[in-house]
């Protein structure tokens, strides 16, 4: 249940990112060199979700993953017991999704990705809260500690391909941002 919570969120995620630097950037005539860019940063956060998801094939990594996913979802409904609703839209925005997705309705999926970025940020707040507690954030660290070290041992590369990753990614806000300047 974990992994494959974490894979669609995942896809989402993309397909939100995706979504907004097409219309935000492409439509709007910008230069090769971003597009070039956008391409670059789609393809090389694919290879590092692959080899994420490879070390979270690691029963270790999984089974403690679990425990933490549990362990952050527990003390946000602890914190607060609203986010249950949002927690449970979230999970009913990813089933819809899935059958969008296989019914090929991209306008369906791309309403989804919208409402699931507005829920998931409601959720990331009340993440953040948790996550600032000491006992949950060192768990977090361990865990992620974990999981990096796995990737590392997948692909010695992953230090460097994150670093270009975090380059790519501010090139492309930065593009982003002064795009609204040059009309």
């Amino acid at each position: 249940m974990f992994l494959k919570k974490r894979n669609i969120i995942s896809m989402i995620m993309i397909l939100c990112l995706s979504t907004i630097f097409a219309q935000g950037q492409m439509q709007q005539d910008q230069s090769s060199e971003a597009q070039l860019l956008f391409q670059e940063y789609n393809q090389l956060n694919q290879q590092i979700q692959q080899l994420q998801q490879q070390a979270m094939n690691d029963e270790n990594i999984a089974q403690k993953g679990e425990a933490l996913d549990k362990e952050i979802t527990d003390a946000m409904v602890k914190n607060n017991p609203e986010i249950k609703k949002s927690l449970d839209k979230r999970d009913n925005i990813i089933s819809q999704y899935q059958a969008a997705e296989q019914s090929g309705d991209q306008q369906k999926m791309q309403s989804l990705g919208q409402e699931f970025q507005s829920v998931s940020q409601i959720i990331q707040t009340e993440q953040q809260k948790v996550i600032q507690q000491p006992e949950i954030g060192s768990h977090l660290q361990e865990f992620e500690t974990l999981v990096m070290q796995k990737m590392e041992a997948i692909n010695p590369e992953t230090p460097q391909l994150l670093s270009k990753l975090e380059q790519l990614r501010n090139k492309l806000m930065t593009m982003q941002q002064q795009q609204p300047n040059q009309n």
